[in-house]
């Protein structure tokens, strides 16, 4: 019989007030350690009265 390890991605979503920079490193330091970062997608969210937050998502995947 062959086994074959599994393999599984996953993402993270962080936000911030601060910068889009910010919600990407929030969002980096979530990710599960040994795994690989896959790719990462930010959104600008107005919140009115001319503030912005930022919302990014950041994919990752398992080393093998």
């Amino acid at each position: 019989m062959l086994v074959v390890p599994l393999s599984w991605a996953g993402s993270i979503n962080a936000e911030s007030d601060w910068n889009q920079n910010n919600a990407i490193e929030r969002a980096r330091q979530q990710i599960p350690a040994d795994t690989t970062i896959s790719g990462e997608k930010c959104t600008t969210i107005e919140v009115g009265l001319g503030n912005t937050r930022y919302r990014c998502r950041v994919h990752f995947t398992d080393p093998q």
